[in-house]
């Protein structure tokens, strides 16, 4: 069952000192419903830290096999494979996992007893339990109150309202995100009490209904912020620069007094993660938030709720859905299918943020189709050298493409472009090599931020009209 606490398990056994001690490699990777075996291995190798830019975009996924099966061999190594869904996708990455007899141990969490009774081998198959009534109170305690004090008064219904969490820790945890923001008062915990209650039915808990809950009591500005996050990929950290960046670019984050627009970003997303609907992946050297993600029932409620309320549209493979047929509802379109037809031609001219991930889509793009356009963020495209197009996105405020070679008149006209992401990707999909920016980019008025991993120098200004 989603949400009783297998990945916060995992991570417990996983970051203990004394494990970390006893095993020589160590890995983390999200498997994820839709499974993409060549991803798996990706996560084993980053995690493992022996993977680059070039190994990541030229290996095949029988080289990223090999290469998995060469760092572990000989070594005691413990790999856990986070939320496993299908036989299948096991089947397709045990054979990398070499058999020593030294020591080394594969955890895999799941929900299904099939997929975690195939992996098993004796008696190491652990069942979940859920929360005692004792258990979900303290959980719940600890979330709104932390180690101090509490009034006695709150306790009764505090007990109540973790009893109607029917021990599910996740549920407990996001009602205890909740009730946090709240005010102490008995009659507000009550109100709250009752609306846990109207959700449940006799037999089960829809926990979806419970996450939803949290979120409608999200002030608008962070409702705003928390929908957007579902236009990232299940399986891969969310970076917290370019969901900054991004959030900035849409307009979700307002000034206030003399804070800057990335620290009141930054305080948008902590606060919710303290409301326990985003979760942190790693911390900078200072102490700031680096990666962030979703627990994938919390992302499954902010892909239904953003779809409700026509927030963000999600392409299917074959493109077929209702939505297409009154497409002025289309605001924000992400599509990270491999094979889906992507041609932006089937878009609206409301459309104000597009995300691909692969190669499978005709940018044919203009100021007449696309007059709203803010973000447009593409990854492999073979379609971004028409010029002329790009020049015409006036209200561009964010681009992210695989090169800019070719650009630099086009670019330079986007007057209200703040950030210019650049992948160094070759218009094929290989990797290209250092690139220089020329200082007729640099000097854009609105530019605030470039984000480049190879970056060589500027090059010498050249005259170019109307720049």
């Amino acid at each position: 069952m989603g949400g009783i606490g297998k990945t916060t398990l995992a991570r417990r056994v996983y970051d203990d000192s004394l494990i970390a001690y006893h095993f020589y490699v160590r890995a983390w990777t999200n498997v994820s419903q839709e499974f993409d075996t060549r991803e798996i291995f990706l996560g084993i190798l980053r995690s493992i830290g022996v993977v680059n830019d070039e190994v990541e975009r030229s290996s095949t996924t029988e080289q990223l096999a090999e290469r998995v099966y060469r760092s572990l061999k000989g070594r005691k190594y413990l790999i856990v494979l986070d939320d496993m869904w299908s036989i299948e996708a096991w089947q397709h990455v045990r054979r990398s996992f070499p058999d020593d007899h030294n020591g080394s141990r594969i955890v895999l969490t799941t929900r299904l007893v099939d997929v975690a009774s195939c992996a098993c081998s004796g008696n190491s198959l652990h069942q979940m339990r859920f929360l005692s009534m004792e258990e979900s109170w303290t959980l719940l305690r600890d979330k709104v109150f932390g180690n101090g004090g509490y009034p006695p008064e709150l306790e009764k219904i505090g007990r109540y309202i973790g009893h109607q969490c029917q021990g599910l820790p996740l549920a407990v945890v996001a009602i205890g995100g909740l009730l946090s923001k709240m005010s102490k008062e008995t009659s507000s915990w009550e109100n709250v009490a009752e609306k846990v209650e109207s959700l449940m039915t006799s037999d089960t808990m829809d926990c979806l209904n419970i996450l939803s809950l949290s979120y409608n009591h999200l002030p608008q500005y962070l409702k705003t912020c928390f929908l957007y996050m579902g236009v990232f990929a299940e399986t891969r950290e969310i970076p917290v620069w370019k969901l900054i960046k991004l959030w900035i670019a849409e307009g979700f984050v307002k000034k206030v007094n003399h804070k800057n627009l990335e620290d009141v970003a930054e305080e948008n997303l902590r606060e919710l993660v303290d409301r326990s609907l985003v979760l942190v992946g790693k911390h900078t050297s200072l102490g700031k938030i680096k990666t962030c993600k979703m627990h994938d029932l919390v992302r499954d409620m902010c892909l239904r709720e953003a779809q409700y309320e026509n927030f963000i549209h999600f392409k299917t493979r074959y493109d077929y859905d209702d939505l297409l047929e009154n497409n002025s509802c289309l605001r924000r379109v992400a599509d990270f299918h491999k094979y889906t037809d992507s041609r932006l031609s089937k878009l609206t001219p409301l459309t104000r943020s597009v995300f691909f991930k692969y190669p499978s889509f005709d940018c044919c793009l203009s100021q007449s189709s696309f007059r709203l356009l803010r973000i447009l963020d593409v990854c492999f495209t073979t379609s971004l050298d028409s010029s002329q197009s790009i020049s015409e996105l006036v209200h561009l405020r964010y681009l992210a493409c695989p090169f800019f070679n070719g650009l630099v008149q086009s670019l330079c006209k986007l007057r209200n472009i703040q950030n210019l992401v650049i992948h160094n990707l070759h218009p094929f999909g290989l990797l290209m090599g250092p690139q220089s920016l020329p200082w007729e980019v640099v000097n854009m008025p609105r530019l605030r931020h470039i984000h480049t991993k190879k970056f060589k120098s500027f090059h010498t200004p050249t005259y170019i009209p109307n720049c």
